[in-house]
């Protein structure tokens, strides 16, 4: 996982972010366990559009499609291990960071 970067959002990324500053900040007026069911939420969302492997420096080359049936990812232990740490990174230091500005 790429270390953190002031401004790590370009393109759909940030367009992505951008949708859910809104409905973020009105979360975090009502409580901090709102703030962070909410974010949450972005985190789930945010890896349904943009695939864990791909870099931060890189733009999907698919579009999302909405309509798309979720499939379960089969993955070896190293592999899991990998996703779950970029995850955890996403939420508590990428995305945490970007909707708090």
């Amino acid at each position: 996982m790429e270390k953190p970067k002031r401004n790590w959002a370009k393109g759909s990324r940030l367009a992505f972010l951008n949708s859910h500053l809104e409905n973020f900040r009105a979360a975090r007026l009502q409580s901090l366990s709102k703030s962070s069911d909410y974010i949450d939420q972005v985190v789930n969302e945010y890896f349904k559009r943009f695939d864990w492997r791909l870099p931060l420096t890189e733009e999907p080359t698919v579009p999302f499609d909405t309509g798309a049936i979720e499939t379960v990812e089969t993955l070896g232990a190293d592999d899991l291990d990998r996703k779950g740490k970029i995850i955890a990174q996403m939420k508590a230091v990428h995305i945490r960071a970007s909707l708090n500005h």
